[in-house]
């Protein structure tokens, strides 16, 4: 069974490999000179320039121990891992994902590109197949989402199985990565961090075939999930014109090559020349050409590769990974963190950005981990949330207070940068309320931030036990506030609902996650149920909507009877 200090450590040493290799992703040595202003070998945290905000952006000293995408992501997933332990994708998706853009550090274009998409509001999770002129959802091969999944293993109770974690690495991987690689990439590595976290030991190259062939259950998780096997996997197949089962293998055959290659890496394998050793395993593995540096599969078998390599000396590896210039720098040397960082005693030997949070969030999921009930971030109503659709108003006021919408209250920092014209612009740090630092661009005089765009703060857990609130209103404050009130607004959620309801009718289209939450937070009234059913009968795909929405919404009723009685 994994330690508090095993996920504690899980978490820095993976923020600390993604601050070393973030200074050095994909850059060249004249490219890191003038990032570094003359170093050329990276061997500690340290202050670099970085053009922030494309083309027409800003260049920024960025403070020592900065952190990439990698691990924005992660704690964005961490956050959607509520206090009993499920994971909340609706809130992912349509919440943390949207915002995200406005503060992303290194982003890939896939991922901005499926943010994006999430903006809309007939864009759910499992349905974001989207397509633009640099990216389209099924080409999504990448490692963006096997570098951000490491919390789905640091929550995992003792007798979860693992398909019961690969469901939640599949559902959070689908959110933006449609490429059956960025699927499996996710999954090989989630178990090869689950299995070093459960026996406190890196899987040796015998233990990574093991791996793989217990990824073979990966079709059956996604088909026995009603979200992903009724709706996501019709149309995935659709689009992709293949089997779900024949990628999976193919991918699953891609993926042993790999880590046989890996595996001889180490016959010959010693500390005097483990980096050159490394640096030809990524190059035997295609890891600096455009078309597969960033792979999803190829990416996680260089992250194990070097846990194993250098599991005796975490720094070693995680330095190693940082100067092998031209390849994925950060995302390897934050999975291989991940890995490494659950075997030692130690943290890692600087500090970087937000350790006070990242340590606050990793003893939360342990305690989750340890069967503990305990807080969940606050999101706003899903009801009533609207994403911004301008990056520039994700910062705004409220009450003259400073807020970033859908996370809540911040303190402004230092302003880094600024732009006139006639839409004058400010680039400004913030230090939200929980402990996380970002920069974000803003509008120079901010716009009024509507109260339904901020998290719902309510009462406390015991309170909400017994009132039999649902999740959608869990806290993440010890304040109790009055229970009369709470009553209150339990009693006009009906009223909510039909008002909601009627905002739909007059748009002309719902989604699944949308008509099922409408149901559910009715009572399953009967009318509602049939309207909804109806409305989803009459889209495009309309029987396989209706077949998933009622598998959905006759599984939440057997659970409400099962609970009443």
């Amino acid at each position: 069974m994994h330690t508090k200090n095993a996920i504690r450590n899980s978490m820095l040493w993976s923020a600390y490999g993604d601050a070393l290799g973030f200074i050095t992703e994909f850059c060249s040595k004249s490219g890191l000179e003038r990032r570094t202003r003359g170093i050329s070998h990276i061997t500690k945290l340290l202050g670099w320039n970085r053009r922030i905000g494309g083309q027409y952006g800003i260049d920024v000293e960025l403070p020592i121990g900065c952190y990439s995408d990698d691990t924005q992501l992660r704690l964005a997933t961490s956050r959607s891992i509520r206090g009993d332990g499920s994971f909340d994708v609706q809130t992912f998706s349509k919440v943390e994902l949207p915002v995200w853009l406005s503060y992303a550090f290194g982003a890939g274009i896939g991922t901005k590109a499926a943010a994006e998409s999430l903006r809309k509001r007939q864009i759910q999770w499992n349905s974001n197949f989207f397509r633009s002129d640099y990216s389209r959802y099924t080409d999504g091969g990448g490692n963006g989402a096997a570098m951000r999944i490491q919390p789905h293993m640091w929550a995992a109770r003792p007798n979860e199985t693992d398909a019961e974690v690969l469901k939640n690495i599949v559902r959070n991987a689908v959110v933006t990565h449609g490429h059956s690689r960025a699927i499996v990439g996710a999954a090989f590595h989630g178990l090869s961090l689950l299995h070093t976290l459960k026996q406190l030991n890196i899987p040796d190259p015998p233990a990574w075939f093991g791996i793989l062939e217990e990824l073979k259950i990966l079709s059956d998780v996604i088909t026995s999930d009603e979200e992903l096997g009724y709706y996501w996997l019709p149309n995935w197949e659709k689009e992709t014109h293949t089997s779900l089962t024949d990628a999976i293998a193919k991918c699953l055959d891609e993926l042993k090559k790999d880590v046989s290659s890996a595996e001889k890496a180490l016959v010959n394998y010693s500390v005097s020349t483990s980096g050159e050793m490394y640096r030809n395993l990524v190059k035997e593995l295609g890891c600096f050409e455009k078309s597969s540096v960033g792979s999803g599969t190829k990416t996680a078998v260089l992250a194990l590769y070097l846990s194993y390599a250098f599991r005796n000396n975490p720094h070693d590896g995680l330095v190693t990974a940082a100067n092998v210039l031209g390849s994925d720098t950060d995302t390897i040397a934050t999975m291989a963190g991940a890995i490494m960082g659950a075997t030692t005693s130690v943290a890692p030997p600087e500090q970087v950005a937000d350790m006070e949070y990242l340590i606050n969030e990793a003893e939360r999921l342990f305690a989750i981990s340890n069967g503990e009930i305990v807080e969940s971030k606050a999101y706003p109503d899903m009801l009533y949330w609207q994403p911004p659709q301008t990056q520039l108003d994700v910062v705004g006021k409220y009450k003259d207070k400073w807020v970033i919408q859908g996370l809540g209250e911040a303190i402004p920092g230092d302003i880094v940068g600024k732009k006139g014209g006639r839409d004058s612009t400010v680039w400004q740090w913030f230090h939200l309320e929980f402990g996380q630092s970002v920069l974000i661009k803003r509008r120079h005089i901010p716009k009024v931030v509507k109260e339904e765009n901020l998290p719902v703060k309510n009462v406390s857990i015991s309170a909400q036990n017994e009132l039999g609130i649902s999740k959608q209103y869990r806290v993440t404050t010890d304040q109790t506030k009055a229970v009369g009130r709470q009553k209150e607004i339990w009693q006009r959620e009906t009223a909510e609902i039909r008002k909601k309801e009627r905002m739909y009718q007059s748009e002309g289209t719902i989604t699944i996650d949308v008509a099922t939450n409408i149901c559910i937070q009715s009572d399953f009234e009967k009318s509602i149920v049939g309207e909804m059913l109806m409305r989803l009968s009459e889209q495009e795909n309309g029987i396989e909507k209706a077949i998933g929405f009622a598998a959905i919404i006759a599984k939440a009723k057997q659970v409400r009877m099962k609970k009443a009685r």
